[in-house]
């Protein structure tokens, strides 16, 4: 959850706000481990701190593909046309720039970092069990997708996941509700400010 809207009790009141809700979450969690990454000492540390960045980056990049599904199917027509024209902008740049890594940000998540499938699979290792080469060549794999994971390659595709957050956030969707001090619940279409969600 959103550290930010969770630190103003702010809170999503329909699907719209749950996914932006998402998305600035996990893009706070990205800051929170590029920043440190630049910081702490020692190639591997650095190296395993840009490996979780890449996970939350394939998590934003499928919240952003859930966030497409609903815009799509916007059947209550929640969003005006100028609304609905920059978020698919915004959606169209966000491909672009993400598409052509989109299969080694999976590699990376499913070999190296979230579901650690270091080992070769079991239809894998029936070939490798037949070829003992094949198994000096699946550690230069891993090797190769570690090579991939630093901060000057993904650089430009982390810049294109915030520039879709902040437009998403300024576009501002769905409808919030606010918790008050007397604990009651208002449910109003609540306005983040842009600056307020980007310094996060």
């Amino acid at each position: 959850m959103s550290r930010y809207h969770r630190k103003n009790d702010i809170w999503p009141a329909d699907n719209f706000a749950a996914h932006v809700w998402h998305l600035v979450a996990a893009l706070e969690d990205i800051a929170d481990l590029v920043e440190a990454s630049k910081i702490v000492e020692g190639a591997e540390a650095k190296a395993t701190l840009i490996k979780k960045t890449l996970i939350e980056l394939k998590s934003f990049d499928e919240l952003v593909g859930e966030f497409q599904a609903t815009l799509r199917a916007d059947a209550a027509g929640q969003l005006d046309d100028n609304q609905r024209a920059s978020l698919e902008s915004a959606l169209r740049t966000y491909h672009r720039a993400i598409q052509p890594e989109r299969e080694l940000l999976g590699d990376i998540r499913n070999t190296l970092a979230g579901h650690r499938h270091s080992l070769p699979d079991e239809r894998q290792r029936e070939r490798f069990a037949r070829d003992f080469r094949a198994w000096g060549e699946w550690e230069q794999r891993l090797v190769s997708l570690e090579q991939e994971c630093t901060l000057g390659r993904w650089l430009s595709v982390i810049n294109a996941a915030v520039a879709f957050r902040n437009i998403v956030v300024e576009t501002s969707p769905g409808s919030w509700f606010l918790i008050t001090e007397g604990g009651g619940q208002l449910f109003i279409p609540l306005r983040i400010e842009p600056g307020e969600a980007r310094s996060q």
